[in-house]
């Protein structure tokens, strides 16, 4: 059952996902045209510069708009199918709660996956199409294989493998938790509220982030930058790059357990609070 749980979901975010990425997949091209005009040596009318200098802003904000655009459709996808008429054919399905919510975390994840790839591919192509000229400069190929094997041989393989894997993970799991986070928000807000659930699901989500905004931000500027400073004070150039690893993948941990908790509290939301209208 979770394969066609997974089935709607994907169809119902993807059919529009497709248009945002088609588009501004076709704009990057138009940007990096843009960036060409801006950063060429040739001399160009005042006005072919201007629509360049504007060409390239609006096709930047398309981008942007376009990662917006794909979050909203994971949102309202899972406000929609949950909290309105949909959620009663949702729930009389024969299907448990902890499917649904499985369902469109999936389906979440792998969007704003997407998202991200297809935002830094566009931004790629406009960088480096604007600023080729500085780049791709000659010899470039065999100094950048050159600087690989140099920070190979400093660091190890091994080191470099687990250093990158371990920020992989970390990343999806930040990913992972970012939507259910705001799916915990819309979920506790339907919980609660029995009329306007859309707006007090904007006002949880508003509260709660400006909340764990501060607990961040005085967590890794206070305590992780503390706890860095006291770590490789104590510790020698042979045991840092180990002490590093440590320390990330207590992160990971951490981070995975906010995900655990997340997800178990809001499937207990979903099958025990649940308020459709």
């Amino acid at each position: 059952m979770l394969k066609k749980l997974l089935k709607y979901d994907f169809n119902a975010i993807f059919k529009y996902w497709w248009i945002g990425a088609l588009t501004t997949f076709f704009l990057s091209f138009v940007g990096a045209g843009c960036g060409s005009i801006l950063e060429t040596e040739k001399e160009f009318p005042i006005g072919v510069t201007m629509i360049a200098t504007i060409g390239m802003v609006l096709v930047v904000l398309s981008i942007f708009a376009f990662i917006i655009f794909a979050e909203l459709l994971i949102y309202i996808r899972f406000y929609k199918h949950l909290f309105t008429d949909e959620g009663y054919l949702t729930f009389t399905l024969p299907v448990k709660r902890y499917q649904v919510l499985s369902s469109k975390l999936i389906s979440g994840f792998i969007c704003g996956l997407s998202t991200i790839f297809v935002a830094v591919a566009e931004g790629a192509i406009i960088l480096l199409t604007t600023f080729r000229k500085d780049i791709f400069i000659e010899g470039w190929y065999d100094r950048l294989i050159n600087s690989i094997k140099e920070i190979i041989a400093e660091d190890g393989i091994l080191y470099l493998t687990t250093f990158f894997l371990e920020i992989i993970v970390f990343a999806l799991l930040v990913i992972t938790l970012g939507i259910l986070f705001t799916y915990l928000c819309i979920t506790f807000a339907g919980s609660i509220s029995k009329k306007s659930k859309l707006a007090s699901a904007i006002l949880v989500y508003y509260a709660a982030t400006s909340v764990s905004s501060v607990f961040v931000y005085l967590l890794f500027f206070f305590g992780m930058e503390s706890l860095f400073e006291w770590i490789f004070t104590l510790s020698n150039e042979n045991t840092q790059d180990a002490i590093l690893l440590v320390i990330l993948l207590l992160i990971i941990l951490f981070v995975a357990m906010l995900c655990t908790i997340a997800y178990t509290l809001n499937n207990w939301l979903i099958d025990r609070k649940l308020n459709l209208n």
